[in-house]
């Protein structure tokens, strides 16, 4: 019987073995997926050897390419880009696929050729995805003056998408825009990195829009007013606000947006008789009164910090807005 054409549940059985998870990383996906494959012999020694060779010959090619078949060599750091970028395009091949197991039989069957254009064909689906995801952000976007947020919708998406280099930098990654989401993207790269960020902030403008736009733009600019901030330039993001005002409110037994100064100091006051891990789990109750939705929890346990470390410093005013909304 010959292993090579086995399908893979069927070399498991045969030699025995699985793929051990704790040994793949999808921030490197190709890499260590093949040599876990290649270290519980579900790849054959053969074919991990024809991998690392071909990898090479293709990131030759890609490097003659980029100087306009001048040369052969280019700076360490470009080559280490283009390098990394190569991968980027062999891990996007097998995200689709949907286990471990059936993107190692893929890569089993399939030259490195094949994997890297079913890679570029999927990043460049992502860039569909990504212009369709930046229509529905700017059909969803909060009506607020926030010079951060309408930047980033107005100009420094559609930048990024612009130059984004599915060749030579597909890795890349905008890592900082002017305004940040509340869940990062992180362990996401490139067009993957945008994709999470753009759902991200269709997310939080669907939360923030629940509310009439007055009763918003009435608390940022209480924020901004308590701060010494200017309206325009909050420098946090208007979701958070909004869902700290929530919470805060739900402890208080308040509900809604709006928390007067009489109940603020009476809640400050008992929650700092309890010990922090207690705190946490109150605002984590409270986030799932408010909203079922992954995100919202995901959220709150990111942000509890900053409300205990405000409770605790007497500093309320930084993470939500105290008075009266109209």
């Amino acid at each position: 019987m010959n292993p090579t054409v086995m399908l893979m549940k069927e070399l498991k059985s045969y030699y025995g073995n699985s793929l051990n998870y704790d040994n793949i990383n999808f921030s490197d996906y190709f890499r260590t997926l093949s040599s876990e494959g290649a270290r519980q012999s579900l790849l054959s020694d053969k074919k991990f050897s024809d991998i690392k060779k071909q990898i090479g010959e293709l990131l030759s090619q890609t490097i003659s390419a980029y100087t306009g078949y001048e040369s052969t060599s280019v700076m360490r750091d470009t080559a280490n880009d283009i390098f990394t970028s190569i991968l980027y395009s062999l891990d996007m091949s097998l995200f689709p696929l949907g286990s471990h197991e059936n993107a190692l039989e893929y890569i089993d069957e399939n030259t490195i050729d094949t994997i890297y254009r079913d890679g570029q064909r999927v990043i460049k689906q992502s860039v569909f995805e990504c212009i369709s995801l930046l229509v529905k952000l700017k059909r969803s976007r909060i009506n607020f003056p926030d010079k951060s947020y309408n930047a980033i919708i107005d100009g420094e998406i559609l930048s990024y998408l612009k130059k984004y280099d599915s060749i030579y930098f597909a890795h890349g990654t905008k890592r900082v825009f002017s305004y940040q989401s509340v869940n990062g993207c992180g362990g996401y790269r490139g067009v993957l990195h945008l994709k999470k960020y753009l759902e991200n902030l269709i997310f939080e403008n669907k939360f923030v829009n629940q509310y009439d736009e007055n009763v918003i733009q009435n608390l940022c600019y209480g924020y901004c007013e308590a701060n010494g901030l200017e309206y325009n330039d909050i420098k946090t993001n208007i979701y958070s606000i909004v869902l700290m005002n929530m919470i805060f409110a739900d402890m208080a037994e308040k509900g809604g947006l709006e928390i007067e100064k009489n109940d603020a100091v009476k809640l400050t006051r008992q929650l700092k008789k309890y010990p922090e891990p207690m705190i946490r789990k109150m605002i984590l109750a409270s986030a799932e009164k408010i909203s079922n939705e992954g995100y919202v929890q995901l959220s709150a346990v990111r942000l509890a910090g900053h409300l205990i470390n405000a409770i605790n410093n007497n500093d309320l005013n930084k993470v939500i807005y105290i008075g009266e909304l109209k």
